[in-house]
């Protein structure tokens, strides 16, 4: 009954305490898949000047992006024991997977986020734009008390196909915030913050390939204007045969099909001057990029990495 008390009074405010606490959002430059869809990692960590009893963060991501849908990784299951020192107790999920006098911390429905349609996190949780998250602690004896600094617990964000999205982490002030080893909230904190969240895959190309005249050219190259290369070399390297700018042109992402009504057909043979609006290339042609460049617009336009059909 002690424990469940202690469990109990863990979020409970009751004045603003002399104390400071950052929290840190830190994003994985990474991305990996899960079940076909791009996302990140982000590790949700804490440094404070003082003990702190428990943890009551509300976490937001904006513009159509999710909180993955698979569980959190990375957080502590249980009571702070040293060396195994930390915030595994969670309050929202205490009572419907924990009991009190038989503890058995493994089962995978206990951790951090609050339940689904709990007081204040309706429509809230994994799979959804916004998470309420709950981390307290429970030991005995100063070695067993937490490290001022550390990671709380490591989630993902979907991409849901968007470029990028705003991380927002605040307090969930129903809950009681940021509380200290003496059951008072911590107000001093860097809360509310929003960070950056970019789903773009940083590209590692090997450089301009200007002065090439023959062969394949190397996954991932830059183009320049300047090049020789020709339209042959880049569909041979990315596998396609014959591809057909958009018609009517539309600038990047670029390619279309053949069935495009009006083009004026295959260009082979043609080795010099700019290429007509819609013109339908062959492996075969010796344009080189250098004119198809100068002919829509770039000036230096790099491939996709990973290449995809849809263009640079």
């Amino acid at each position: 009954m002690t424990r469940i008390l202690l469990i109990a009074a863990m979020l409970l405010p009751i004045a603003s305490a002399m104390a400071a606490v950052t929290i840190t959002a830190d994003v994985n430059t990474a991305m990996h898949t899960h079940d076909g869809v791009q996302h990140k990692t982000v590790t949700i960590g804490y440094t404070s000047d003082v003990n702190v009893r428990a943890f009551a963060l509300d976490i937001n991501v904006d513009n159509g992006t999710n909180i993955g849908d698979n569980a959190p990784t990375g957080f502590l299951r249980g009571e702070s024991i040293s060396p195994n020192k930390g915030y595994g107790i969670f309050p929202g999920r205490f009572r419907d997977f924990i009991d009190p006098v038989a503890q058995d911390w493994g089962d995978a429905n206990y951790m951090p986020v609050t339940p689904v349609g709990a007081p204040g996190a309706e429509d809230t949780g994994l799979g959804k734009s916004r998470m309420v998250v709950e981390l307290g602690t429970l030991y005995s004896g100063g070695p067993n008390t937490p490290d001022l600094s550390g990671t709380l617990f490591t989630f993902d964000v979907n991409s849901e196909g968007k470029a990028d999205c705003n991380l927002t982490v605040a307090v969930d002030a129903l809950r009681g915030g940021i509380v200290g080893n003496d059951g008072a909230a911590i107000t001093d904190t860097n809360l509310p913050f929003t960070k950056k969240v970019t789903f773009a895959i940083p590209c590692t190309c090997p450089g301009n390939v200007s002065g090439a005249t023959s062969g394949s050219l190397p996954v991932n190259t830059q183009i320049d204007v300047a090049d020789a290369i020709t339209i042959t070399q880049w569909l041979q390297t990315y596998g396609g045969t014959r591809k057909r700018i958009t018609c009517p042109w539309a600038g990047p992402p670029g390619w279309i099909d053949d069935g495009c009504v009006g083009c004026p057909g295959n260009v082979s043979g043609a080795t010099s001057g700019s290429l007509p609006v819609n013109t339908q290339i062959d492996v075969a042609d010796a344009i080189t990029v250098t004119q198809w460049l100068q002919t829509y617009g770039g000036t230096r336009k790099r491939i996709t990495c990973p290449w995809t059909p849809s263009g640079w």
